[in-house]
């Protein structure tokens, strides 16, 4: 499960980042060596492109078509509402990175931020914000949502 929501963290990233690859729009998924994921038609819409685009995304990485698959079926199911197992101990908020960056329209452009390296650098542009990490990556903090980078802000 947690592959899977890097996954899917991943994926938020790449669709925000630039415009839909033209091939991630058909519905028949081929993998190399493999069968061909078909994305049914009758799946809910809702669930039905984030399928969709998390196939396509998975073939360029070399990910067989049994996970994806397997995948697919979590990321249509609803998740049960009530407490079914005991909690697994993690954290319920990252550490911080030692790592401030403004954030110049965090409304629109959530993922486009500038590295804070000194004093006066980003005065005046946006919401000066501190970067967390946690098991899924580098994160800030905005009206209590996490977003999260698409990787280590001092790159």
């Amino acid at each position: 499960m947690r592959t899977l929501i890097q996954d899917l963290i991943a994926l938020a990233h790449d669709l925000e980042s630039g415009p839909i690859p033209t091939e991630w729009l058909e519905a028949s998924v081929e993998f190399p060596g493999e069968e061909v994921f078909e994305v049914l038609e009758t799946a809910e819409a809702r669930w039905r492109d984030v399928v969709m685009f998390y196939a396509h995304r998975q073939v360029g990485f070399g990910t067989r078509i049994g996970r994806v698959g397997l995948n697919s079926f979590y990321i249509k199911t609803e998740p049960v509402r009530t407490r079914q197992i005991a909690p697994a101990r993690i954290s319920p908020r990252g550490t911080p990175a030692g790592a401030y960056i403004v954030v110049p329209d965090p409304e629109n452009a959530p993922l486009d931020y500038i590295l804070l390296r000194g004093f006066g650098e980003g005065r005046g542009r946006g919401p000066i914000l501190e970067v967390w990490h946690d098991d899924f990556g580098y994160y800030y903090l905005y009206k209590e949502r996490r977003i999260y980078l698409p990787r280590s802000p001092w790159r």
